[in-house]
């Protein structure tokens, strides 16, 4: 997806309703699953607006989909990791 779009989409987030948050959040799961990173960090930017919106329907949408998030960033971590970046002993 093109930065443009993503950004926009950033952008956009804390302004939709219930259901085009879980449209983003759907979009956001593709994109962190990916190998590409700028689409990675697009899509915890994505995320991070819904978070720290003061918009109703971020609030309620966090209240009714944190375990889904909570899943997904656990999920993203398992792909996401360097192994260069691993723990030697």
């Amino acid at each position: 997806m093109q930065d443009a779009l993503l950004q926009l989409v950033c952008a956009l987030v804390p302004y939709q309703d219930e259901t085009r948050l879980v449209q983003v959040t759907n979009l956001c799961a593709s994109l962190l699953l990916k190998s590409d990173h700028s689409e990675q960090k697009r899509a915890y930017r994505a995320i991070e607006q819904m978070c720290l919106s003061d918009q109703d329907q971020c609030k309620l949408f966090l209240q009714n989909h944190i375990e889904r998030l909570v899943q997904l960033m656990v999920d993203a971590d398992e792909v996401c990791k360097n192994p260069s970046r691993a723990v030697s002993f």
